[in-house]
C-alpha cells in the first residue's frame, strides 16, 4: 500500500437522480441513465458530454451537444448498458420494456 496515492477522481454532476451507468466495451464512452428519462453519454478522455438521448421534448442546453429523441419509453429509463460492440445501448424502463438504441443516430 506504500505506493498507492489517493486523490480526487473526476466526477459528473447531473440535474436529476442517477438511475444507472455503464462504460462502453472499449472504455471510450460512459452512459448515465437519469431520473428524467434521459441517457447522457460522456467521452471518458475528457468527461465532456457528447450526446443526450432523451424521451422528452426538451432542448439541449449546449450548442456542442448532440440530442436524439428516444421515442419509445413511456416512463423514465432506469438502466442502461452498452452492447459488446458499443454500437448500441439497451435501456430498461419503469414502463416494463427494454429498448435498443443506435449510439450514433439514437
Amino acid at each position: 500500500m506504500a505506493s498507492v496515492q489517493f486523490g480526487e477522481l473526476p466526477f459528473l454532476t447531473v440535474d436529476y437522480d442517477v438511475c444507472s451507468c455503464a462504460y462502453s466495451q472499449d472504455g471510450k464512452l460512459f452512459a448515465v441513465g437519469i431520473r428524467s428519462g434521459d441517457i447522457n453519454m460522456y467521452e471518458t478522455s475528457n468527461w465532456e458530454k457528447v450526446r443526450t438521448l432523451n424521451g422528452h421534448n426538451k432542448e439541449a442546453t449546449s450548442s456542442e451537444e448532440v440530442t436524439s429523441a428516444l421515442n419509445g419509453h413511456s416512463k423514465e429509463a432506469t438502466s442502461v448498458m452498452f452492447s459488446p460492440s458499443s454500437g448500441q445501448i439497451a435501456s430498461g424502463s419503469l414502463d416494463e420494456t427494454v429498448k435498443l438504441w443506435d449510439v450514433e443516430s439514437g
